[in-house]
């Protein structure tokens, strides 16, 4: 019997080693693999077209860190960071707030503000540039239709502005998933709660900053790490409301890696802007969540 015991956890052993191996497997190959390669390609100068690589040591990150353009990416990268973390999910919550309230028509209404976020970026961008577009845009015909010509812009073209109209037509788009999100962890406060706070005299809004709010703390946790992470890795939006040749003073550090790797074939550069941009977004989102998750479990005990 004893052996057959052993015969039997031996084969649980095996068995749970074969489920492991294929996901450690992808993982490696799709995930550690390219993290690795590009780290060891920023060592190095290498045009991606030729078998030359010349080492430069840390060469490429003393160019790059030294770069006046870099530095104006990572400001506006800085820009959407604080934009993204504090506009598209208090939006989202708003909306979640206002959608948990209605009696019906709550499907209707998930699927009107969740859909902008599941739209391919490059129909957004034709979208924005349509709005924009400062002869015949949607913005400036209104604008001068309601007589406030004087204040019709060149939106995407004016560096003054050209950022933040970016970011209206983002929060377009990344409203939907914070609104998703907390509608879903509105639906799990328990109503019991809600009703001893009304019984002991708390208004609507005590009763959100009292009950609601701290409960949605690990729905919080989700969204702003979402919203981080979409503020760091932005890429799609402005590629496609710029044609992928945006101006120095609008530019974030994702475009600009592409041109630097694919457009002036500078591939050493363009990999180390990508490891700075990977220390970058674990230097913040690792912190961030660790904080996040002990202060989301004080509240649940």
């Amino acid at each position: 019997m004893r052996w057959m015991r052993l015969s039997y956890q031996q084969d649980q052993k095996a068995t749970a080693i074969l489920y492991l191996a294929l996901p450690f497997v992808l993982f490696a190959a799709f995930f550690l693999y390219p993290i690795g390669h590009t780290v060891y390609l920023s060592f190095f100068d290498w045009n991606g077209l030729t078998a030359t690589m010349k080492p430069m040591g840390f060469g490429n990150y003393r160019s790059v860190l030294g770069s006046q353009e870099f530095l104006l990416a990572g400001l506006n990268n800085a820009k959407w960071l604080a934009y993204f973390i504090v506009v598209p999910p208090a939006l989202g919550l708003g909306l979640a707030i206002l959608v948990d309230r209605l009696r019906r028509g709550q499907g209707f209404f998930q699927t009107l503000f969740f859909m902008p976020y599941v739209i391919t970026p490059i129909a957004v961008g034709a979208i924005w540039k349509w709005i924009y577009n400062p002869g015949s845009g949607l913005l400036n015909s209104i604008l001068r239709a309601i007589g406030l010509g004087a204040a019709a812009q060149n939106w995407l073209g004016e560096p003054r502005i050209a950022v933040y109209s970016m970011m209206l037509s983002a929060s377009w788009v990344m409203t939907g998933l914070p609104f998703v999100l907390y509608l879903a962890g509105l639906k799990t406060v328990p109503a019991y709660l809600l009703e001893a706070a009304a019984i002991d005299g708390a208004g609507a809004a005590r009763r959100f900053l009292n009950v609601q709010l701290p409960m949605l703390a690990p729905t919080t946790i989700i969204v702003e790490a979402f919203s981080i992470l979409g503020a760091i890795r932005l890429f799609d939006l402005v590629f496609a409301l710029t044609n992928g040749q945006p101006n120095i003073y609008i530019n974030v550090l994702a475009p600009l890696m592409t041109k630097t790797s694919f457009q002036i074939f500078k591939m050493g550069e363009g990999a180390a802007i990508a490891v700075l941009l990977l220390l970058v977004t674990a230097s913040l989102l690792c912190p961030y969540l660790i904080i996040a998750s002990r202060r989301a479990e004080r509240v649940k005990l």
